[in-house]
């Protein structure tokens, strides 16, 4: 299963993960959703 995000098909592991990425996009929180998984990212480190 894969979705285009930022025009790229990327996997996803279920239909959950599939909508809520298609809800971001289509609200326009895409910037939002990267940033805040950038800064989890980092203080994983």
């Amino acid at each position: 299963m894969t979705v285009n995000f930022q025009h790229v098909l990327r996997p996803v592991c279920c239909h959950g993960c599939l909508a809520v990425l298609n809800t971001i996009q289509q609200n326009g929180l895409t910037e939002e959703y990267l940033r805040s998984k950038e800064q989890v990212e980092s203080s994983l480190i």
